[in-house]
């Protein structure tokens, strides 16, 4: 096998060159290795060597190294986060062979535009056209490569839809754009080029869609000036409004640039006037949306309740974040506010069927259910209530649990287990080991792009387990959550890996479960957790949070990195702040929890705005939903309904949902 290797490498290295005679060798090694299946020695110290080597970005240093394990398959993921990476000096033909040759392998899109990028622009017409036989370009490069040869191949058809694709969805430097047109422009319609502008704008990307501005109408440049405008703060509403020809003023993008500066102006009144009717037709409704939804959350505290709901159904989408919040919201007014359960509840209906997390058909079915009780139909409540209680690891199904005449316990096992023939078939699996020999050099931070796509093509419940216990082999609960949380898409339930635990110590306050229930939520237990805010650690402390806590309990100077390094303390100082908070709110979760989130101070606005939900007359599900912030208001429920988990974990037994007293803590009459 040996003298084979070398044979191969001999004549690969003469054709193609070093680094793609590497990728020949990765994919036929079959060398020794360790007895267990897991790496050598001698193979731990190469890669760990190769790994210190790319942390340095000495990425040709890594490459030698690799060459000297006896096991490859490691190497193979060193060459794959090379050919990955941003930037050039990669080669096309190593690219070409390692997408030939690993279809299943992570990042494949990435790769592929990589490779794009990297095919040289003299390049066989045959040769083109067979790298782009089953794909459409994914780059500006790329498209110009394959017009040139479906030209030269005389395919016009196909030539006029990937010309007008390309130009309306990618983007193209200055010299490329120039390129393109002088080679393409034929292939184009004066549509095409209204839709890339409108792409461009709705994007963000001014420096392109300026250059657009010459190859549509005077109209239509003027409309995209004002957008610009607008969007650079560098024209009022009213002035751009007039700048632009009357039979474009209701264009979709203009409304809502114009809405959106009058928003931040601090002039709501005005841009609420806007919106009502809503503009449709919207390339971008989950954009719209979002002006939308401010618009509507200030009519309903202005008490006009009719136009909110008239906004939030117009929320023009049939799928997606806009048209779960949209259908929700435009059927909670209708409901809650105008008391009209028969204009509530197709939305919900809506809702329901279209949805596809679990989370947001809970949500439709027990709002159907309150639907349907404030119609006086209390066996469509029941039944509707018994859908949403199938989800009961979820807020809305814990809920609808709760208000079925049979208590439902959780389950804390899934009981789900793979078989020993299942078992041995995935340690099989290439991807499988990679990671675990990611873990077993210490480079698990790296295995997240192998379970996710592993996840993605999972097929059964057994590939769940199998998954989730990778991660957690691997110490990433975080991606064990993943995994869990994508199971339960599919009907899965494993208890067992979306709530992971940790030591908390089970006296004091808060209570332990509320801890490992902001955990989760906060970092899915990764230690390291860093946001792009700055928040730090398990339970995401900022720094500037952490350091008068840990004055309180005697630490004089906290060096932040601690806080990622030292788990105890994390949890010591996030409990602190959460006990406090708990403590500044009379005892309610609900605000406490959101005040972790988004601060104390909003809380306090919030209960201005919509009443204290200690006050017994405040109904504690309508005061959340009142939120006005979305990731505040999930992060709310999400930490409610882990709350009700942890404590059955705790207590090592199937417990009683008390979700509804949870909410009500601390309410008085």
């Amino acid at each position: 096998m040996t003298a084979r290797l070398t044979i191969v490498a001999m004549f690969l290295r003469a054709k193609f060159g070093r680094f793609l005679a590497v990728i020949a060798l990765l994919a036929l090694a079959t060398g020794p290795v360790a007895a267990d299946g897991g790496l050598s020695a001698h193979d731990r110290n190469v890669y760990q060597r190769a790994f210190d080597a790319i942390a340095k970005d000495r990425w040709k240093e890594a490459r030698r190294e690799i060459e000297r394990a006896k096991d490859p398959l490691l190497g193979k993921v060193v060459v794959w986060l090379d050919l990955t990476r941003p930037g050039p000096g990669r080669s096309f033909d190593e690219m070409t062979a390692f997408l030939n040759q690993n279809p299943d392998w992570p990042l494949r899109e990435r790769l592929t535009a990589q490779a794009e990028r990297a095919m040289p622009d003299i390049y066989p017409t045959d040769k083109v056209l067979a790298w782009y036989a089953e794909r459409d370009p994914l780059t500006a490069p790329g498209a110009i490569k394959l017009l040139g040869a479906l030209r030269a191949s005389g395919q016009d058809e196909r030539a006029r839809r990937v010309a007008a694709s390309s130009w309306i969805n990618l983007d193209f430097g200055k010299e490329q754009e120039a390129d393109f047109i002088a080679r393409f422009k034929d292939l184009l319609s004066p549509a095409d080029h209204l839709a890339r502008l409108d792409r461009l704008l709705w994007d963000g990307n001014p420096e392109q869609a300026t250059r657009m501005l010459t190859r549509v109408g005077e109209g239509h440049a003027r409309l995209a000036k004002a957008r610009m405008q607008l969007r650079d703060k560098k024209i009022t509403a009213a002035s751009a409004r007039g700048s632009v020809p009357p039979e474009l003023r209701k264009d979709p993008g203009l409304v809502y640039e114009m809405a959106r500066r009058l928003r931040l102006d601090g002039k709501v009144e005005n841009a609420v006037a806007l919106l009502d009717p809503p503009p449709t037709g919207s390339r971008r409704p989950d954009l719209m949306w979002a002006e939308l939804y401010r618009a509507a959350r200030e009519l309903l505290t202005r008490g006009d309740i009719s136009a909110a709901y008239r906004l939030a159904a117009a929320h023009g989408t049939e799928t997606g974040e806009a048209f779960v919040e949209g259908e929700f919201f435009a059927g909670w007014i209708a409901l809650r506010y105008l008391n009209e359960p028969d204009m509530a509840a197709p939305h919900f209906l809506s809702l329901y069927t279209g949805a596809k997390s679990v989370i947001s058909k809970a949500r439709g079915a027990y709002w159907s259910g309150r639907t349907a009780e404030a119609k006086g139909d209390t066996a469509a409540a029941a039944d509707w209530y018994r859908n949403a209680a199938r989800h009961v690891t979820v807020f809305y199904g814990q809920l609808a649990a709760s208000r079925l005449p049979d208590p439902i316990h959780l389950q804390m096992d899934s009981g789900l287990r793979a078989s020993p023939a299942e078992q041995a078939a995935f340690n099989k699996l290439e991807l499988v080991r990679a990671v675990r020999q990611l873990g077993d050099i210490g480079e698990n931070q790296r295995v997240r792009p192998f379970i996710v796509n592993l996840t993605n093509r999972a097929g059964k419940p057994s590939d769940y387990v199998l998954l989730a216990g990778l991660a957690r082999s691997v110490k990433r609960e975080d991606l064990a959550i993943h995994v869990a949380k994508e199971a339960r898409q599919s009907g899965v339930e494993l208890t067992e890996f979306l709530f992971p635990t940790l030591r908390v110590p089970q006296d004091g306050a808060p209570e332990a479960a509320l801890t490992l229930a902001i955990i989760k939520q906060e970092s899915a237990f990764d230690q390291r957790a860093e946001s792009s805010a700055g928040a730090l650690g398990l339970m995401q402390l900022m720094p500037s949070t952490a350091k008068p806590l840990a004055k309180s309990v005697g630490i004089k100077k906290l060096d932040p990195k601690k806080l990622l390094s030292d788990a105890g303390l994390n949890m010591r100082l996030g409990r602190l702040y959460l006990d406090q908070l708990i403590e500044r709110f009379g005892g309610s979760y609900i605000m406490a929890i959101a005040a972790y989130n988004a601060g104390p101070s909003r809380v306090r606005q919030w209960s201005d705005l919509y009443g204290d939900p200690r006050q017994a007359e405040i109904d504690a599900i309508d005061w959340i939903e009142n939120i006005p912030f979305n990731e505040t208001r999930n992060y709310v429920m999400r930490v409610m309904e882990n709350l009700q988990i942890y404590r059955s974990i705790l207590a090592k037994e199937g417990i009683r949902i008390a979700l509804d007293d949870d909410l009500n803590r601390h309410a008085v009459n």
